[in-house]
């Protein structure tokens, strides 16, 4: 059965290499499968060629999983040389615009929270 994608955004991966790989980056519907268990499929066609189960106790956890996976993913791409192209315009995709600058920063030191401002307001 075809995943019910709620969201996706075609881009083109381009690889250290020089390959323009057309793609996509999409996220399905999150749905509860047990009292405890919920998934989420992410996708990023053009980078993996499988869709990807993000497990979590509720569906608010497995699409906050799921997301978390594309960014990291997309991160890693890029860090081994590689690039987000939007087909539109061929200017890069802006990732941070998506994702945030938390993939960015994970060492958990108080000066990387900075960026998020005073989460107790």
């Amino acid at each position: 059965m075809e995943p019910n994608w709620i969201a996706e955004e075609s881009v083109i991966f381009l690889y250290k290499d020089g390959r323009r790989v057309p793609g996509r980056i999409a996220v399905g519907m999150p749905v509860q499968i047990s009292d405890d268990e919920a998934q989420c499929l992410v996708a990023l066609d053009g980078v993996d060629s499988r869709h990807v189960p993000a497990m979590g106790s509720s569906p608010l956890q497995a699409l906050l999983l799921g997301l978390g996976h594309l960014g990291y993913r997309l991160y890693d791409f890029i860090s081994k040389g590689g690039r987000v192209i939007d087909p539109v315009d061929d200017s890069n995709f802006g990732i941070e615009a998506y994702f945030g600058p938390l993939l960015r920063h994970a060492t958990g030191k108080p000066e990387d929270m900075e960026a998020f401002g005073n989460m107790e307001d």
